[in-house]
C-alpha cells in the first residue's frame, strides 16, 4: 500500500508539472499570437497615419493596450513604439522616411515579455 502511494504521489507532482508546463507555453504562444496579429494589421495601415483613418498605430510615439483592453486576452499588455529612423554610420543602412515600429506584448505583470520589429518605408 505504501509502495501504491508512493507511486500515485509521483504521479501527481508529474502531472502538475506537465500543467504547468502547458499552461507557459500556451502563454507564450499566445503572446506570439498578439505580436503577428498586431503587426500584420500595422502592415496594412497607410504609411501616412493621417490618412490612415483607423491605424493610429501608424503614428509615432508609444501606443499602449493595457491588461484587459485586449479582447479575450485579458492577462496580456500589448504596447507599439513608432519612430523614424535617423541616419547614422552604424548598423544597416538607413532609408529617408524610414519608420521603426516595434510591437512587445507582455504577460504576468509584465515579467514575461515577446517582441518583434518591422520597419516600414513610404
Amino acid at each position: 500500500m505504501v509502495i501504491f502511494l508512493t507511486i500515485m504521489m509521483g504521479f501527481s507532482v508529474l502531472t502538475i508539472g506537465v500543467l504547468k508546463s502547458s499552461k507557459k507555453t500556451k502563454m507564450i504562444t499566445e503572446g506570439n499570437n498578439l505580436v503577428i496579429d498586431k503587426l500584420e494589421y500595422i502592415q496594412s495601415c497607410p504609411y501616412d497615419h493621417a490618412a490612415a483613418g483607423g491605424c493610429p498605430e501608424m503614428a509615432e510615439g508609444t501606443h499602449t493596450e493595457d491588461y484587459g483592453a485586449i479582447s479575450g486576452y485579458s492577462g496580456f499588455k500589448r504596447v507599439v513604439v513608432v519612430s523614424l529612423r535617423a541616419t547614422s554610420s552604424l548598423g544597416p543602412p538607413r532609408v529617408l522616411g524610414q519608420k521603426r515600429i516595434t510591437v512587445t506584448v507582455y504577460w504576468n505583470q509584465d515579467s514575461q515579455q515577446n517582441n518583434a520589429t518591422l520597419y516600414v518605408t513610404e
